[in-house]
């Protein structure tokens, strides 16, 4: 009976590991190797060292056996050249390691973005390497890497993404990465993106996107990978204000939305599909709308609300929102419905019978908010007499 409930611990711990979206866990003692995060993310698992981050990646060939998902132990070719792993029965796998040449040898290495989720550990009959409620983190920050260079680690639904903040003053040079277990030398394609070869095929680092704040806007700053040697790269930058904070983050995609007039957007969400919902102003009148949307005309300004398909390559819908209106925030629910919520002129009627029903602004107020539903369940009005 003991080893039954034990047994079954062990599993509990794996499930809530795996449940939710990908997430870094600190390395507490529960797992052996001397890394500080772990994050399984993208069909592979990451391990945050002080010196960079080890990738493992495994694939399970037609046919073949079960592979083994819940696998804690650090792999021991992590500190070999990583090529050509091979796990018992039919998967195969791959080992990266990515270093950070010429820095700090013990960065400080931080979870930031704290979770709700949590995971119990009850890992061998060592009680002393138990652990409890261990914290999910949404990105690990290691500090000061290079002088005045944060290297940050954000888990996305392909993999882990590599970010670099540096502050004013900061040198940009002094970023070298080394990639240990290519099975051939580096690379850049034609879009801009870094090829990693391994035993499993090709992996590709997205194309960079650099940018600085200057007051209240976002300013672009063209930047590309600099290969340094066949394993080694960094990064150029041109036309950066040093006295400013550059950010180089991957770029995931870069979409263009709006008509001929000035167009705002206002906030940004992600539905679970990966989908991006899209709120703003708009005082174009060939603001791009889908057939069949809500509005296709009206007189601008007024609210607009998209949705991109998840490569960014096309609207799954785009509609218009009432007169004179903007759209303040949006998101999404796990069925798909889209929110939407605003402010605009109030006595003007929505006709929303496509949605199956009709509403009409209670009139009143010389402008109030708007919250609206898509997905044939409500829009509601909530205005006094100033603005809201």
């Amino acid at each position: 009976m003991r080893n039954c409930i034990r047994l079954a611990l062990i599993f509990l711990s794996c499930a809530a590991f795996a449940l939710g979206p990908p997430s870094f866990v600190p390395n507490l003692g529960q797992w052996e190797g001397e890394f500080a995060f772990r994050c399984q993310a993208g069909g592979g698992t990451y391990f945050v060292t002080s010196s960079g981050m080890v990738m493992k990646f495994t694939v399970r060939d037609e046919g073949g056996g079960m592979r083994d998902e819940h696998r804690t132990s650090f792999p021991s070719t992590l500190w070999g050249d990583g090529r050509g792993e091979t796990e018992p029965g039919s998967v195969r796998g791959h080992v990266l390691r990515l270093n950070f040449v010429n820095g700090d040898p013990c960065p400080e290495l931080v979870g930031e973005g704290r979770i709700s989720s949590y995971s119990n550990y009850f890992l061998s009959s060592d009680s002393t390497k138990w652990r409890g409620r261990v914290p999910h983190y949404e990105k690990v920050i290691a500090k000061e890497v290079w002088p005045g260079v944060d290297v940050e680690f954000r888990p996305c639904a392909e993999g882990v993404e590599t970010l670099f903040r540096v502050g004013p003053g900061g040198d940009l040079s002094r970023i070298v990465l080394e990639y240990e277990g290519l099975e051939a030398p580096l690379r850049v394609d034609g879009g801009g993106n870094l090829v990693l070869s391994t035993s499993l095929g090709d992996l590709h680092e997205k194309a960079p996107f650099a940018y600085q704040v200057e007051g209240r806007l976002q300013k672009s700053v063209p930047v590309q990978f600099r290969l340094l040697s066949e394993s080694r790269y960094g990064f150029t930058c041109e036309g950066a204000d040093p006295r400013r904070e550059l950010v180089i983050d991957p770029l995931v995609y870069g979409s263009f939305l709006g008509g001929e007039g000035p167009d705002l957007v206002l906030d940004l969400a992600v539905s679970g599909d990966g989908c991006l919902i899209i709120g703003g102003k708009t005082e174009a009148d060939d603001f791009p709308v889908t057939p069949g949307a809500y509005q296709t005309e009206t007189e601008a300004p007024c609210a607009f609300v998209c949705r991109l398909a998840p490569g960014g390559d096309s609207l799954v819908f785009s509609t218009y929102f009432g007169e004179m209106t903007r759209t303040y925030a949006v998101g999404a629910d796990t069925n798909g419905c889209v929110y939407a919520g605003g402010g605009g002129a109030a006595g003007r009627a929505v006709d929303s019978g496509r949605l199956g029903y009709s509403v009409f602004r209670q009139p009143g107020g010389l402008a109030g908010p708007f919250q609206c539903r898509w997905g044939r369940v409500a829009i509601q009005y909530l205005s006094g007499r100033g603005c809201d």
